[in-house]
């Protein structure tokens, strides 16, 4: 059989190739994403910067390949293809010591510049690889059809997704994540290479371009144009504002970034498969139902999970997501561009195609990565997405619609529209006019949105100052100034660090350690003579702790406040000697895995006394981190108890608690362990390392 008619095994060797390199580039996305999240203090912008990274080298494969097709001969294409992956092999896939973070550095260059280094040209070729196969299949199978390489490479992309957090996660640890990647990425080079020499024997010994494939005998409209990249960038965009919302209220982890990617996908298969599946009227309804629910739970000052369970919150949010991704998706297709192979467009038409809707994509994630944060004090790109979502779809049917189609199609969509962005609209105003209520403050930076609000209506001791972030009390003081002292929310009286200092080396002064400063409440434990050191990654939390709070200024102890990620501040510094170790560092109700792995109580050992303690704060509405301490306790053989304070006292402003105190000799806390609501029993011990943890089996369902 001649090279220009290649049978089945060609074939398949084109759908291999496809669906390998689409796998490869969604495992290594939560795959480097994790590795380089406790260098940058757990922050749910880690992902956020990622997804620009990874939408953004996507743009420049596309563009790679577009570029190589318009101005090279297939030999050509297949030689220079052939050059960059092997260079590609040579890229150091893990990532070094010396790409640690400058704390007075921008953190967002810093973890692209990180990428770069590190994975950017194997990403870049393997963006490329898509648009690149496809017209090198239309080249060496002619009258094929290569949309269903598209789809296929969606399947592996989703398949890579889903088996990172379910299975690669669970069973291998980062090390050997890595290099199992790299393995694979080794066999893709080769059939890439491969592929690459089939599609130029196709082509003839000439070297040149077939005609059905020469650079574009059409060119795609600006109206085209246009179209493509409004739709892919709308979904991108909710895609990295909807992962940004379940990051910082749950946490920052592979399995939470991959559920809203998960759907993104899927809306791709389903709508590149049949288009009759991406259906306009169905998609439509329910995509406005969606909306109008939204648009009533964010209506609700008390937020969207004061309404249920997680389940509840993750349906709401990403049910709505995975419709507007149909919608948009769906429309995507019904716009596309002939393939070469029916004789309306080329090859170039193809990446192009390709080219825009990356795009798209890229400008999508710049703008809630980059944009956004510089634009607005607050979080609105979630809600400004979904304000698009409401309109632009509805204009598109309308500016697109067939001719024939009867009036009364026009003014349903017209009537639908208004139905949707009224309720919507007002409950996002709701919304931002409850955030904004009160507010002496509001500030955005890398770690999130922090509110100063003055609450106390109907409190018998008066007003009060509340540090938010996010939707979680970080702190709050009374403003009486004989009230001023009084410590409050999880650090009351009754509280497990409480009891911890008020009874630990109460005959001498004591070094204590605070990771995480809040409002700085617990400084009002600090007697004469003891030093506090607290340890803040966030300067605007500093800043707060200074100019609206009085904890700090107030206490009669020695406090420092020392900025920068605690867990790197600690690993360079000489042993402190802590009499108490606090760990208290949640961002929002995110659990800041990166200070609970082996790695992280191996620092803090050298820092502490023979006799000294460690007290975590694990409240937490969705997870149980006790089995996580007790991994680390029988570890090192020591002693550790739990203390869960039940009462809530509004008169005192304190909240129920959960602590665990750890230390190297019972007497240091044998006073704790007699008292109420102390348990020794933490459950099942669950070892978590920086390159192996599993947040998903601590969920409180």
């Amino acid at each position: 059989m001649s090279p220009t008619s290649p049978n089945q095994t060609g074939r398949t060797l084109f759908a291999i190739t496809v669906f390998l390199s689409a796998a490869l580039l969604f495992e290594v996305q939560p795959l480097m994403s994790k590795l380089i999240l406790p260098w940058f203090g757990g922050s749910p912008s880690v992902w956020t910067v990622c997804l620009l990274f990874f939408q953004g080298l996507l743009f420049l494969g596309y563009l790679l390949a577009h570029s190589i097709i318009q101005w090279l001969s297939p030999r050509g294409q297949w030689m220079l293809q052939t050059v960059l992956l092997i260079l590609a092999l040579l890229s150091p896939i893990l990532p070094s010591e010396a790409w640690k973070p400058i704390a007075e550095a921008n953190q967002t260059l810093q973890i692209l510049g990180l990428l770069c280094w590190h994975i950017g040209l194997p990403y870049l070729l393997l963006c490329a690889t898509g648009p690149l196969v496809q017209v090198w299949f239309s080249r060496a199978c002619p009258g094929a059809s290569p949309y269903p390489l598209y789809a296929l490479s969606n399947v592996g992309s989703l398949l890579g997704l889903l088996a990172y957090p379910f299975v690669v996660d669970v069973w291998f640890s980062s090390q050997q994540q890595a290099q199992m990647w790299y393995a694979l990425f080794t066999l893709y080079v080769a059939l890439c290479v491969t592929c690459g020499w089939r599609a130029s024997r196709s082509a003839g010994d000439s070297g040149t371009i077939p005609h059905d494939l020469a650079v574009a005998e059409t060119r795609a409209s600006r109206e085209a144009i246009l179209l493509w990249f409004s739709l892919s960038m709308l979904p991108s965009l909710l895609l990295s504002a909807v992962t940004t919302k379940l990051s910082v209220d749950v946490s920052p982890v592979p399995f939470l970034w991959v559920a809203p990617l998960t759907l993104y996908l899927v809306s791709l298969i389903i709508c590149f498969s049949r288009e009759a599946w991406a259906g306009r009227w169905i998609w439509g309804i329910v995509t406005a139902i969606l909306l109008v629910i939204s648009g009533y739970l964010i209506g609700q000052q008390k937020g969207m999970a004061s309404y249920g369970s997680l389940p509840v919150e993750f349906c709401v949010h990403l049910g709505t997501f995975f419709a507007i991704c149909m919608v948009c998706h769906g429309e995507m297709v019904r716009l596309k561009p002939h393939s070469p192979s029916q004789g309306n467009g080329s090859g170039g038409v193809l990446t192009e195609f390709y080219l825009v809707t990356a795009a798209g994509g890229a400008a999508g994630g710049l703008f809630v990565a980059v944009i956004a944060p510089a634009l607005f004090s607050m979080f609105l790109e979630h809600h400004l997405g979904l304000i698009l979502a409401a309109i632009m779809p509805p204009l598109i049917w309308i500016g697109t619609s067939p001719q024939g189609w009867r009036d009364r199609s026009l003014r349903v969509i017209w009537l639908g529209m208004i139905l949707v962005v009224v309720p919507l609209g007002i409950g996002i105003y709701r919304d931002i006019s409850a955030t904004l209520r009160n507010v002496h403050l509001i500030s955005r930076n890398f770690y999130g949105v922090i509110r100063v609000v003055e609450r106390g209506q109907g409190n018998p001791n008066g007003s009060f100052f509340e540090e938010v972030h996010g939707g979680t009390r970080h702190g709050l003081q009374l403003l009486r100034p004989e009230l001023a002292r009084l410590p409050t929310t999880y650090y009351g009286a009754t509280s497990g660090v409480a009891r911890e200092l008020q009874t630990h080396h109460a005959d001498r002064p004591r070094r204590i350690g605070v990771i995480g400063l809040g409002v700085g409440t617990l400084a009002t434990y600090g007697r004469r003579g003891d030093v506090i050191d607290f340890y803040e990654i966030d300067t605007t939390v500093l800043e707060l702790a200074r100019d609206f709070f009085r904890y700090v200024s107030d206490s009669e102890a020695d406090v420092t406040l020392i900025p920068g990620d605690a867990r790197l501040s600690l690993e360079h510094e000489p042993p402190k000697n802590y009499d108490i170790l606090v760990l208290d560092a949640f961002s929002s109700d995110a659990v800041p895995i990166h200070l609970l792995t082996s790695e992280a109580f191996d620092i803090y050992r050298k820092h502490l006394a023979p006799d000294g303690v460690i007290a975590t704060h694990i409240s937490s509405q969705y997870f149980n981190l006790s089995p996580v301490l007790a991994a680390q306790t029988e570890r090192f053989h020591w002693q550790a108890v739990e203390i869960t304070d039940r009462l809530a006292r509004p008169e005192q402003l304190t909240l129920p608690s959960r602590w665990v105190l750890m230390s190297p000799a019972l007497s240091a806390i044998e006073k704790v362990a007699l008292s109420d609501g102390a348990t020794r029993n933490l459950g099942t011990p669950q070892l978590w390392t920086d390159s192996r943890h599993n947040l998903y089996e601590m969920l409180l369902w």
